[in-house]
């Protein structure tokens, strides 16, 4: 049975037009031709990124040099171009269209991913398997940002804009922990933060307490690969009731009626 291959024709090829008309868009653009699907368009927009790394001006007639005649045969000729300087009428709408390529390309490689994990889900050991498909998922959703090709314009543009801001103190989000927040002034986007220490030194007690005041400010995700979700549970519920989580896996004899 062929693969399903979702694919939004109109947007790609709405990008791909938009060039002929602002040739400038290419050193805005946060797409590459591989995030396209339709492989007529992959080609022009390689040429036009080749054009652009040369510096050469972008138009209608770089594009059909740069193709050459053997290439521009394949495609369709010169009216196939023509056709798609023609279908897009104003370039206002270039980032949303980029967004909707992204988010096909994003598609397309999960269901690669899952086609994968049900292969070898029959055959492989099933923990890999899903911690493997988990990673190869999160790093699809991790590579659809807008400096996955180098471009800086947004970041730019996004610095520009916190400098701005009004800033506080803590500018990412609170651990909880005061003297750790005033030398980290917060979590922010794309941290990556390791807690190393010896076995049974409270690294999962700490992790956990950050995790649930981060909670309280709807930002948390929990994955753990060591305790399971009752023992996770009872550690946050005896955080948040300030008692001894030890003393819940007896109650009945630890607790007293208060």
């Amino acid at each position: 049975m062929e693969e399903f291959q979702p694919f939004y024709q109109e947007a790609e090829e709405a990008i791909v037009g938009a060039f002929f008309l602002d040739g400038g868009l290419v050193k805005e653009c946060t797409i590459l031709p591989e995030q396209l699907y339709t492989r007529k368009l992959r080609t022009i927009f390689s040429a036009i990124r080749s054009l652009d790394s040369k510096g050469v001006p972008i138009d209608f007639l770089t594009v059909v040099q740069e193709l050459g005649d053997q290439c521009l045969e394949w495609l369709g000729g010169v009216s196939y171009l023509n056709q798609l300087a023609g279908s897009v009428p104003t370039t206002a709408n270039f980032h949303f269209y980029e967004k909707i390529v992204k988010e096909y390309d994003q598609k397309r490689k999960a269901i690669q991913v899952a086609g994968k994990i049900i292969e070898q889900a029959g055959t492989e050991e099933i923990g890999k398997t899903l911690r493997d498909g988990i990673n190869e998922l999160m790093a699809v959703e991790d590579n659809q940002t807008d400096e996955e090709d180098g471009h800086l314009t947004p970041a730019i543009a996004d610095l520009y804009e916190d400098c701005e801001k009004e800033q506080s103190e803590i500018v990412g989000i609170a651990s909880g922990f005061a003297d750790l927040d005033q030398l980290t002034k917060g979590f922010n986007e794309s941290d990556l933060i390791i807690v190393g220490a010896r076995p049974s030194m409270g690294k999962t007690a700490f992790a956990l307490n950050i995790a649930l005041n981060a909670s309280i400010q709807d930002v948390s995700v929990i994955f753990s690969l060591e305790m399971g979700k009752k023992q996770l549970l009872r550690r946050l519920t005896g955080s948040m009731a300030k008692i001894d989580s030890l003393k819940m896996k007896n109650p009945r004899r630890e607790f007293h009626d208060e």
